[in-house]
Order: C-alpha cells, then sequence, then structure tokens
C-alpha cells in the first residue's frame, strides 16, 4: 500500500498550472487524528524521499506531492498526516531558508532508523539534514529535516593596483 503513494505522484517532467495545482488541495482536518501504528524505518524512507528529498532543494513541489497522496490528511494542528501511519509532514521557511520536516513513530532503534534514512540522503547534493532521536526511550518519535546547503562563496581577494 505504501508504495501506491508513490506511483501516484506527478512525474518530475510535468508541470501544473496554479489552477490544477489547487484543484487538488485538501480540506483541512480540524479533528485530532486516531492513534496510528508506527512506520518502519524502510516506510519512512520512501515517504521522505518522495516528500522531501526529491523535491530538493527549493521543496516547491512537495505540497503537490503530499496532496496527490491518499493517504495523507492535512490537520490544522499539526500539518499533513499519514492516515495509516504514525507520520506528519511539516513545510517552513521563507525564500532561501526552506525546510522539509518529517516527524515519525518508529519501533527500530535510532541506529537503524537513521541508516535507513542516511542511505537516502546521501544521494542527494547540496542538502544538509539534522535528526533527531527519541529524547525518552519510552518514545519512538523521530524527526528529520533537510534543507539546501548554505551557498559558499570563495574568498574575497583585494585587487592589488
Amino acid at each position: 500500500m505504501l508504495l501506491s503513494a508513490c506511483a501516484s505522484l506527478i512525474p518530475e517532467e510535468s508541470v501544473m498550472t496554479p489552477e490544477e495545482d489547487l484543484a487538488i488541495t485538501k480540506q483541512v482536518q480540524y479533528e485530532l487524528m486516531s492513534e496510528r501504528p508506527a512506520a518502519t524505518a524502510a516506510e519512512a524512507a520512501v515517504l521522505f524521499r518522495a516528500v522531501c528529498l526529491d523535491q530538493a532543494p527549493d521543496f516547491e513541489r512537495s505540497s503537490t506531492v503530499l496532496n496527490q497522496m491518499p493517504e495523507i490528511n492535512i490537520n490544522a494542528d499539526s500539518g499533513y498526516q499519514h492516515i495509516n501511519l504514525n507520520v506528519s509532514f511539516l513545510l517552513l521557511g521563507g525564500e532561501g531558508n526552506k525546510r522539509c520536516v518529517m516527524t515519525f513513530n518508529a519501533d527500530e532503534g535510532a541506529e537503524a532508523v537513521e541508516a535507513e534514512l542516511l542511505e537516502s540522503i546521501s544521494l542527494v547534493p547540496n542538502i544538509t539534514y539534522d535528526f533527531r532521536a527519541p529524547s525518552r526511550a519510552a518514545l519512538n518519535i523521530y524527526t528529520i529535516s533537510v534543507q539546501a546547503a548554505p551557498v559558499e562563496f570563495p574568498p574575497v581577494v583585494p585587487a592589488t593596483q
């Protein structure tokens, strides 16, 4: 079922008009979502790649991808939420400082989860990430965010006369 979400994504070469993009915007849900099962590290990595990494570095298409995934609802309090797994996404920041954030519950240990996610991140150039393992052992809530790496300019060498 998870892979069906990725199959329905817009091909990268396809360009939607603003009207088409608005036509697929979902209604915002105001009620709390019921408890959902934890995602596996592999499921989290597939979702993270489709929503964040494949849309890097500006994440302009991340909301379109989320809107087209039938398994995703928009919650007024917590952003985009998966209806079958305990996974949510936030798109943050403004021009030049955009981030794509995924928060999820996983039963695997922090090392296994981080390894699975970093395998996907290593394939994307010019991106920085922040991975946060659960702060308490009883909670298996992970957060990972990515953003475009800052542009590094070569040092300015003063001209000599």
